[in-house]
């Protein structure tokens, strides 16, 4: 019994030991701009997808399927409410559009990503927090676009309310 006991502590002891050092760890997919770019491409499942398609699909409007939004989420260094949601949508088409083109340019606490041949284009910012890189919504979408993404999205809201009042009569 009493070697149980002990045996039982080490093991617990252990595996704390083992928590607390893999949180002070920084997460691999977010380790360089090249490594957030592939988790927010594996989020949506199209990391095997050619450019080509990328494209096409982007041409017909159709929808990607997000398959991990935790880990697509985790990419974005300032979402924080719903209605940026078409901010996130921007950044991912912009990256997906061209990405077999892609060039980053990196500086110390920052990358902007533009396809080839684009380099007096707006950037897709990543910014550096410690060991890891997130993307910046704030400045990877000019502020007219994210005038006209909110615009949009409270349009949206207007129309389900009334919607939902007009079921409720």
């Amino acid at each position: 019994m009493f070697a149980h006991r002990y045996v039982h502590r080490f093991v617990l002891l252990t595996a704390l030991c083992s928590l607390v050092a893999g949180c002070d760890r920084p997460d691999e997919r977010l380790s360089s701009p090249e490594a957030t770019i592939a988790t927010l491409f594996r989020a949506y499942g199209v990391e095997d997808l050619s450019e080509a398609e990328a494209q096409r699909m982007l041409r017909e409007q159709r929808r990607f399927e997000l398959v991990d939004r935790p880990s697509m989420l985790e990419t974005f260094a300032d979402f924080r409410v719903d209605e940026q949601e078409g901010m996130l949508g921007f950044v991912f088409g912009r990256l997906v559009a061209r990405k077999s083109s892609l060039v980053i340019e990196r500086t110390k606490d920052r990358a902007e990503v533009r396809a080839e041949g684009e380099e007096g284009s707006h950037p897709i910012v990543l910014i550096r927090d410690g060991a890891e890189w997130r993307f910046s919504l704030r400045q990877s979408v000019p502020p007219e676009i994210q005038r006209r993404l909110f615009e949009v999205h409270r349009r949206a809201l207007a129309l389900e309310q009334r919607a939902v009042n007009a079921q409720a009569r």
